[in-house]
């Protein structure tokens, strides 16, 4: 019933408003100072499948997902909760469900040293 009670609240929201705040979300996950100084944060894209989520330690909030690439290489990336939070009321939710497992996605990144933080998400349609 869990899943029936959010979509009778996603449903007071207009679809195209809960889009709109997606699409917001989805273009700024995480600041440049995510790597503690600016010049610090190296970016880089990656592109693939998410085959893993992993939650924070209250099991409710998105903290990081498993990206499985074209050529079977598998990439942990996380994500900034407290900015991401920053955002709107929705956001964590709204991110929660967007990001689910089999979703091909570009994901734009800040490196810093060998930890990934997703500042970009875009949904990639795959040919045919």
């Amino acid at each position: 019933t869990g899943n029936a009670q959010n979509k009778k609240l996603n449903s007071k929201v207009p679809a195209d408003k809960q889009n709109t705040i997606l699409a917001v979300v989805l273009s700024d996950l995480a600041s440049k100072d995510v790597c503690g100084k600016p010049e610090w944060a190296e970016k880089e894209v990656y592109v693939g499948s998410i085959i893993k989520r992993q939650f924070a330690n209250n099991e409710m909030q998105l903290s990081g997902f498993v990206l499985k690439a074209a050529d079977d290489t598998r990439t942990y990336i996380n994500l900034d909760s407290d900015y991401i939070d920053g955002r709107a009321a929705s956001a964590s939710s709204d991110l929660s469900d967007f990001l689910t497992k089999g979703r091909h996605i570009k994901v734009w990144v800040y490196r810093c040293r060998r930890i990934l933080y997703a500042y970009r998400i875009k949904e990639v349609l795959r040919s045919k």
